[in-house]
Parts: structure tokens; C-alpha cells; sequence
């Protein structure tokens, strides 16, 4: 969202491709209306997502910086994040990165300047299963070795995730549970400000759900193999609080729009 809408090139880039696929089939004077009240919308947003100073945006864009060369140092030895194949990891980080990152002019550049082993992956992801040839491939080696030691450029990427997406989790946990409508947290080193989202915190209940649903080997494994990352024992350090709107539903579908408007602002 930083790279989507602080530039201006990018602001007018994306406003008008959202508004012609809204208006798709109207005139151009329509299109041009959309996509000036999109662009206002989404100006109001910087705050909810803590990059409303400059001292949070040059953080993000550091983040950004350093998740790329990550990925680029571990995509040169592997073709995939989990190995030679594919796996819900590698789609899970092709969404965002594709439709924000790659096809968005600003982060465009930044990618292909900085991590072409990132938009290798990319191209190829978004081609899976594509039986004209192209970048489909459809022939696939072996995940990584687990009775090996991890590979370090995953141990940099998960310490990467402790260190940006485990302060917000856990702050939106504690701002659901005590009614608060801010918490203040720090993500790397930057403190920052961020408006209680109940959704937010369901999701992170979501995900400790799934580590307490693995078997005793398994969650011992995982915290062996990542003990210098810093994601335990934090993640796991208190009760699992869930979202109460969310037992009602099977994320990310829903029965009840109405009652997704509530699960999404925390009512």
C-alpha cells in the first residue's frame, strides 16, 4: 500500500486502472469520476496502516528493501521458498507481491532494479499450470530437507516476519481484548501508532490455532528450528483470544455480508 499510493505516478497509475475495471464499459468523463473518488478514499488510509509520517514511510520502504533481498538471496538456490516445488507459502507471498509489487509502476522499479531472481519467481508463479509451455512448468524436484538444518536465508525471513508482522499481531490481540481503539508498538526500531482491527487479531488467533494444531513433534521442530528468530515464544506466549465474529465463519468465507462488516471492524 506505501508503494501503491506515495508516488504520484503511482496514485494516477492505479486510481485509473481500478476505475476502469468499475466502470468498465462506460464512458471516459465516468471512468475519470471513479477514479478521482477512489484516489480520495485511499489517501485517508496511511494512517490506519502506521506510514502517515516520514519516519514510518523511509521504514517501510527499508522493509520492503530488505524482504526483497531476502527473497532474491534464496530464490538464486531455490526455485521455490520450501524447495524445488511449490507450495501455499509461495502463493501466499505471489499474491501481494504480484499486485502491488509488480504490476504497480513505483514498486515495479524497485523490483526489477533490486531482486530479478524475485520477478523470475513471479513470472513463473503466475504461469503455473499454463499448457502452452511458456514459463509453465509442470515438472517439479523435492522440498527441502528436513533433517538437514534449514536453509539460512528462510531463518532471515522468518526473523524478518518476527520483526514486522509479530509487534502489529500482538498489539491488535491486546487492543481487542481491552477495548482500546490505539496501541503504540514497535516494528523495526520505529515506533509507531495503530488503530485497534478486531479482523486483524482474529487472524492472528487463526494462525496460533494452526501451530497448537500440529502434533508435539511437530511444534517442537518448529520451535527448535527457528529458536533464533525471534517468533517464539512470543507467538505463542499468551492465551489464544479469538475473535468472536469469526466463529461464525470459515475464513476467508463468509454466510452473512452483514455480518462480515462487523468481523471486519471489530463491532
Amino acid at each position: 500500500m506505501r508503494t501503491r499510493w506515495g508516488t504520484q505516478a503511482s496514485q494516477q497509475t492505479l486510481s485509473a486502472r481500478i476505475a476502469r475495471g468499475f466502470a468498465y464499459g462506460h464512458p471516459t468523463e465516468t471512468v475519470n469520476l471513479v477514479s478521482h473518488g477512489i484516489l480520495e478514499r485511499q489517501s485517508g488510509f496511511n494512517k490506519a496502516l502506521g506510514i502517515d509520517t516520514p519516519e514510518d514511510c523511509n521504514s517501510v520502504d527499508n522493509q520492503l528493501l530488505d524482504l526483497l533481498a531476502i527473497l532474491d538471496e534464496h530464490l538464486c538456490e531455490f526455485s521455490y521458498l520450501l524447495g524445488n516445488r511449490p507450495s501455499l507459502a509461495d502463493f501466499a507471498l505471489f499474491g501481494p507481491l504480484w499486485a502491488h509489487g509488480f504490476n504497480d509502476p513505483w514498486s515495479a522499479e524497485i523490483l526489477e532494479v533490486n531482486a530479478p531472481q524475485v520477478c523470475n519467481w513471479l513470472q513463473e508463479m503466475a504461469n503455473l499450470g499454463d499448457k502452452r509451455g511458456l514459463l509453465g512448468r509442470e515438472e517439479f524436484g523435492h522440498w527441502l530437507d528436513l533433517e538437514a538444518a534449514l536453509p539460512e536465508t528462510l531463518i532471515k525471513l522468518v526473523t524478518f516476519i518476527a520483526r514486522t508482522y509479530l509487534p502489529q499481531a500482538l498489539g491488535y490481540r491486546e487492543a481487542m481484548i481491552n477495548q482500546q481503539e490505539n496501541f503504540t508498538t514497535t516494528i523495526y526500531g520505529i515506533e509507531t501508532q495503530l488503530p485497534r482491527f478486531d479482523y486483524r487479531a482474529g487472524t492472528f488467533a487463526e494462525l496460533q490455532q494452526r501451530f497448537v494444531d500440529l502434533s508435539p513433534n511437530d511444534q517442537s521442530w518448529l520451535e527448535s528450528s527457528l529458536a533464533t528468530t525471534g517468533l517464539f515464544p512470543d507467538m505463542m506466549a499468551d492465551e489464544i483470544k479469538r475473535n468472536p465474529h469469526f466463529d461464525a465463519l470459515t475464513p476467508p468465507f463468509v454466510s452473512n455480508p452483514e455480518q462480515n462488516k462487523l468481523a471486519y471492524k471489530g463491532e
